[in-house]
């Protein structure tokens, strides 16, 4: 999973390191992959867990898990396929696919890595053109405009992907999706969202809604 970083100080030695796994399930295996999975997390000792989800709207039967790292090396010395989760022989057989990412989060917007904040959570993501100011200018752009945002609801984690293709993912956390949707049309009404500038970095956007795991610290 080792890649040239694409943060743009190009340096990451004293930066909070995030890893994103999504794992698709066959239909009907989610609350047995979700098992194996939570003991599995049990026994990582680099690893901090802040959310583990499962996809309400958009691909189902996907679990998401976020977690936290001191370091690059760490995070590579605990990845989170199939083989290393050591799922038993009845999970393994209903795991489809797993995806993993390692991400930073942007300077000067902390990420929320524990509490009740709702039940829905949003996982949007963004994939940016090519431009090299791409990333640069939508991690300015968002430093300027979630300070507002988050007046209206909380943001768990901003994040830009430490590798190619270029990516923004960020959580956000609702406790209805008759809130998401109240938020969203307030923050566009006062001009606060989306952030000044960010549109024009974009070349593609997709999103999905999860409820939490048990486990997940995030609730």
């Amino acid at each position: 999973m080792h890649a040239e970083f694409l943060n743009p100080t190009n340096h990451l030695a004293n930066q909070m390191i995030f890893h994103l796994a999504t794992i698709e399930c066959v239909p009907g295996s989610v609350a047995a992959v979700l098992g194996a999975l939570e003991k599995a997390l049990a026994r990582r000792k680099a690893a901090s867990l802040i959310g583990c989800w499962v996809a309400e709207v958009g691909l189902l039967n996907e679990i998401a898990v976020l977690r936290s790292f001191r370091s690059a090396e760490a995070m590579e010395a605990e990845p989170l396929g199939g083989a290393e989760l050591r799922f038993p022989a009845d999970a393994a057989t209903k795991v489809v696919a797993v995806q993993q990412d390692a991400y930073a989060s942007f300077p000067g917007i902390e990420p929320v890595v524990k509490g009740e904040l709702g039940r829905f959570y949003e996982i949007r993501t963004y994939h940016l053109n090519e431009d090299p100011e791409s990333l640069p200018a939508s991690i300015a752009s968002w430093q300027a405009a979630v300070p507002d945002r988050i007046s209206l609801s909380p943001l768990v984690i901003v994040m830009h992907a430490l590798a190619e293709p270029k990516r923004i993912v960020h959580i956000w956390p609702y406790t209805s999706l008759d809130q998401r949707q109240a938020v969203r049309a307030d923050a566009l009404a006062k001009g606060w969202w989306p952030p000044r500038g960010s549109l024009q970095w974009m070349k593609r956007a997709q999103t999905a809604i999860y409820v939490p795991a048990p486990f997940s610290p995030l609730q």
